[in-house]
């Protein structure tokens, strides 16, 4: 794919998503990390010759150092790591590249939407949204910012064929230790409220 400039600054062009068929969760993020670019999908750890050697799948999804609090925070929230999908709305991305512009998210937004169809979501409580790239790529809106997404109901933004309940949260990458820890419990929270199928809120009604 070279649909947008970011193909030219990675070694695995236009990653897929990762996880089983038929998952409990489904997770997009926004793009691949300089880890996940070169992550060896057979072995499972960075590629090296011999991955190349034997033409092993390279590049796969939070997989980095976000990626492994974002399966503490899963497994924190009761859901288990192997059972989830995990993608991104932008299927190109190093690390110093920056945050995908929301030109290259809906030239990569073809990708994501014919994806989402093949999974079976007949065990699947939820998607969550990770970031505000990645709601921005999901909902196709460049204004939207993730405090005014978060724990909104997003059903309806779902693709054609996809049924399950749709919410957003804070990119694990934001609740690393040197940036805002405190929002890691947020995360998990999010999280729980997803997985047990929290009623949503309901409008307040006055009695006079």
């Amino acid at each position: 794919c070279q649909l947008c400039p970011r193909h030219k600054r990675v070694q695995s062009i236009c990653i897929p998503g990762f996880g089983p068929k038929s998952p409990v969760l489904v997770v997009i993020a926004e793009a691949p990390s300089g880890t996940e670019d070169t992550w060896c999908r057979v072995c499972q750890r960075p590629s090296g010759k011999k991955c190349q050697e034997l033409s092993h799948s390279i590049g796969q999804p939070l997989v980095g150092q976000s990626g492994q609090l974002l399966r503490k925070a899963l497994r924190e929230a009761g859901v288990d790591p192997e059972q989830v999908f995990y993608t991104n709305v932008a299927r190109c991305g190093t690390s110093g590249s920056g945050n995908p512009t929301m030109l290259e998210v809906r030239k990569c937004r073809p990708y994501l939407l014919n994806e989402l169809p093949t999974l079976d979501y007949s065990n699947c409580r939820g998607i969550m949204l990770f970031g505000e790239t990645a709601v921005r790529g999901f909902l196709n809106d460049g204004t939207i910012r993730i405090k005014d997404a978060r724990l909104r109901i997003l059903d309806s933004y779902a693709p054609q064929g996809v049924t399950t309940r749709v919410r957003a949260t804070f990119h694990p990458a934001a609740a690393l230790p040197h940036r805002n820890p405190d929002l890691y419990d947020e995360i998990v929270g999010d999280l729980k409220d997803l997985w047990k199928g929290r009623e949503d809120v309901k409008p307040i009604e006055w009695v006079t």
